[in-house]
């Protein structure tokens, strides 16, 4: 085989994607890349070294478990009639995040703490956009919450913490007020129209009885019971056959079974004499309007107790106490960040040079194309 035979022939090709050629590359661009690195580290701890250091005052807290308003006689109903409608998800927590996101808690602990004048801001807006990134809130999975405030001095950072859970308190605190005082106001409405119409009914039964001469004595009250028990039962009856329409449709069978239990409870009441019945109304309205005013009243002096007592509503499991280290900046991961992209970019543009350095030596003509279009600047072709 002759020298010019051996020139000839083309070199072994390397595949640039193969662990060889990137080996090769790390060997010849290392000095270039360590070098870059060595002073992107500099720069980056010389940074890192000038950012403040930020304190993190953490508070859990647990929602306090709210009995709710006291229902008296009317809670074993309550409860039969939510069971129909299957479990409620409990949404105090998310309640408690909604009052600690909203403005008005911010702008407490934005007026009390000074930070307009700490953030060096002069509007208020800012100062709460300020604020809330210097907030972390997490509702955790087993149902506490968890309040994070950043701040450059470690005693403020558990102080505005501590305090966010008292202004949570306070604003929790003053609707639960004013709930417990409208419906105060509810019963008392309430209360007043019954009694209205107890009286009014009890005066018609007092004329019915002057004008039928028919006094309805003890000993015979048990039968008028008896009577007014078939009209609850039918006045149940009809209550029953519209839930069921409502759930099932008119055409269940159920549905028509109790329709006809409504049609005999009907014919039996439609074989009362009128005066007996009329007498049997007024009797059963007493009936109800004096159960109704035994229910509501120890509703209502519940409600009065309710809407004296200020209870807190959150119970503090961990108070924020002035942390002994930093939370941020995390300078070991700063600086590590920076020397790797810096590396990782120095590679990249180590490879593009050395790409246009094949460009310029083995295809001139693509080369000049490429230094007019981005108007490069080409080196001396070597000796």
């Amino acid at each position: 085989m002759t020298m010019d035979e051996h020139n000839a022939r083309p070199s072994p090709v390397v595949d640039k994607s193969s662990l060889f050629w990137f080996a090769g590359l790390l060997v010849r661009a290392r000095r270039f890349v360590l070098f870059n690195c060595l002073v992107a580290g500099i720069v980056a701890v010389a940074i890192a070294l000038l950012m403040p250091n930020w304190y993190a005052g953490i508070t859990s807290v647990l929602p306090h478990k709210d009995t709710g308003m006291s229902l008296g006689p009317l809670a074993p109903f309550l409860r039969d009639f939510a069971s129909l409608r299957g479990p409620a998800p409990s949404s105090e927590a998310y309640s408690y995040l909604s009052i600690l996101e909203s403005r008005n808690a911010k702008e407490d602990v934005i007026r009390t703490f000074g930070l307009m004048e700490l953030y060096e801001v002069d509007e208020m807006e800012k100062a709460i956009r300020e604020f809330e990134g210097n907030v972390e809130i997490d509702l955790e999975e087993k149902g506490h919450i968890v309040i994070t405030v950043y701040d450059r001095d470690r005693q403020r950072a558990a102080d505005m913490a501590n305090y966010y859970v008292a202004v949570l308190n306070r604003i929790n605190i003053e609707l639960g007020l004013q709930r417990t005082r409208v419906y105060r106001e509810f019963l008392e409405t309430t209360i007043a129209g019954v009694k209205d119409t107890l009286r009014k009914v009890e005066e018609a039964y007092r004329d019915l009885q002057k004008e039928s001469r028919i006094v309805i004595l003890p000993e015979n009250q048990e039968s008028v019971k008896s009577v007014a028990e078939l009209y609850s039962e039918k006045a149940f009856r009809e209550i029953e056959v519209e839930m069921l329409k409502a759930l099932f449709g008119a055409d269940h069978p159920e549905i028509r079974l109790k329709r006809a239990e409504l049609q005999a409870l009907s014919e039996r009441i439609g074989e009362i004499p009128d005066v007996t019945l009329e007498h049997v109304r007024l009797y059963r309205n007493i009936q109800i309007q004096a159960r109704i005013l035994e229910m509501l009243l120890p509703l209502y002096e519940q409600a009065k107790l309710d809407e004296r007592k200020a209870l807190p509503s959150v119970v503090v499991l961990d108070r924020a106490v002035p942390p002994e280290r930093k939370a941020k900046p995390k300078r070991a991961i700063l600086v590590l960040s920076a020397v790797f992209s810096v590396g990782v970019l120095s590679l990249v543009g180590f490879v593009f040079r050395e790409r246009l350095e094949e460009l310029r030596t083995h295809s001139p003509e693509r080369y000049d194309i490429l230094k007019r279009l981005f108007s490069l600047k080409s080196r001396p072709p070597a000796s």
